[in-house]
């Protein structure tokens, strides 16, 4: 185990990429070519079966994918061979995320000629995959890629880029053990959330269309399939829902429907009250209120038929629909996920739906308002369960950031923690 701390040495100044940095007396500078080189294990063509990286394979960091081509379809650009522990880089159109170390399940890929295959000679790969993820100049270079209609970067630009290490190559690999596991555990927690959020999705499916039913047992909540169901026809089509369900529309579940009356040029990142747009995100505020309660706000236009829920004082845009006074909003607003689907938006520039999409969406509910209120219940416990996993991510990829921030540049250190 460690923890970063200062790194209290002396320290010198050096020429980093055309700028004066100041680094530890026992870390050195040195161009990229003298530490790793391109690698240039050429892939001879011949008539079987080849698993092809091409640059839409990098995505986030990762190889995330590869193509199966069979000769004669292998394209000329399949050029070169990645081995375990190569630094792929994408050269063409290139991008801070288009960067990945190969991993065992990729090695031995053929690569196209848009993607740089790194080898390193002397140095711990995963420090310069960390280093080129961290470092400005990096940045730099792919923010001024040559090029109009394919910006490009050029093995040579990528070679001469200068790269401060430790002289010792057990810190080295201290470094790189420490931020890649920060990394895994930010994988792990992407894959967490994800796994939580298809959960919520089936529960979403399942209870709003009651396939799926609350039965409590004192406090224990548990889930069980439903037994009894009868037929309604909806939108022409014969759909079952479980006997003690009714088939509803907006209008007869009791919700009134108005727009906001502002435009979003009156709204500012500053105010007392939330202003709702028909952006997919809210973040923009007003010092005067035109609604209040529990409501639902459907984007008008842009994305339209994105359904939010919020309880509480706010304004809105004037093409933001605001649906109120219905006995159970919350459990409306899981209802109304699939809104967006339903609706057929017209406009050939701007998309936009009517008043009529509203009358004619119909949904099913218990009638009983109790089991309303316990599937919203349990669906808003499932939501507050992601933004807890959502907010200890942003916490993870703050800290991951800073750690590489001055672990790369020997302004901290790594010190073991002795152990009781």
């Amino acid at each position: 185990m460690y923890k970063i701390v200062k790194n209290n040495t002396e320290t010198k100044f050096v020429e980093v990429n055309g700028k004066e940095v100041e680094i530890p007396v026992d870390w050195e500078n040195k161009k990229l070519k003298s530490i790793c080189q391109i690698n240039k294990i050429k892939y001879k063509k011949q008539k079987n079966t080849i698993e092809y990286i091409d640059i839409a394979s990098i995505k986030n960091y990762q190889i995330t994918s590869s193509i199966t081509l069979e000769y004669p379809l292998i394209p000329s650009r399949a050029q070169n061979i990645c081995k375990r522990d190569d630094v792929l880089l994408s050269l063409v159109r290139p991008n801070l995320k288009g960067l990945a170390c190969v991993r065992e399940e990729d090695a031995n890929k053929v690569v196209t000629s848009g993607i740089s295959v790194i080898s390193c000679t002397s140095i711990n790969y995963v420090y310069i995959y960390m280093y080129l993820k961290f470092h400005p100049t990096y940045t730099y270079l792919v923010r001024t890629a040559k090029g109009s209609n394919y910006p490009a970067l050029s093995n040579k630009d990528i070679l001469e880029l200068d790269v401060i290490t430790p002289n010792n190559i057990i810190e080295q690999n201290k470094i790189a053990n420490f931020l890649s596991k920060m990394e895994n555990t930010i994988s792990e927690t992407e894959e967490l959330i994800a796994s939580m959020e298809k959960r919520l999705r089936y529960y979403v499916r399942e209870l709003t269309t009651g396939r799926l039913r609350i039965k409590k047992d004192g406090e224990q909540i548990n889930l069980v399939e439903n037994e009894h169901f009868k037929t309604v026809e909806v939108n022409g089509k014969d759909m079952e829902i479980p006997v003690d369900w009714s088939l509803y529309t907006l209008k007869n579940f009791g919700i009134t429907i108005r727009t906001g009356k502002l435009d979003t040029n009156q709204a500012s990142e500053k105010g007392q009250y939330p202003f709702f747009s028909c952006s997919n995100t809210q973040k923009l505020f007003i010092d005067t209120y035109a609604f209040e309660g529990e409501s639902l706000l459907v984007s008008g236009n842009g994305d339209p038929g994105v359904v939010k829920y919020y309880n509480g004082r706010f304004n809105a845009y004037q093409r933001t629909y605001v649906l109120q006074n219905g006995e159970s909003m919350k459990f409306l607003h899981y209802c109304m996920l699939n809104f967006k689907k339903q609706i057929k938006s017209v406009g050939s520039v701007i998309k936009y739906i009517k008043m009529e999409d509203f009358d004619n969406y119909q949904f099913f509910k218990p009638n009983n308002i109790d089991e309303q209120e316990q599937i919203a219940s349990l669906l808003k416990r499932e939501e507050e369960d992601i933004e807890q996993m959502k907010e200890l991510l942003a916490m993870q990829k703050k800290r991951f950031k800073w750690a590489m921030s001055e672990l790369l540049s020997g302004r901290y250190v790594l010190e073991k923690i002795e152990e009781n």
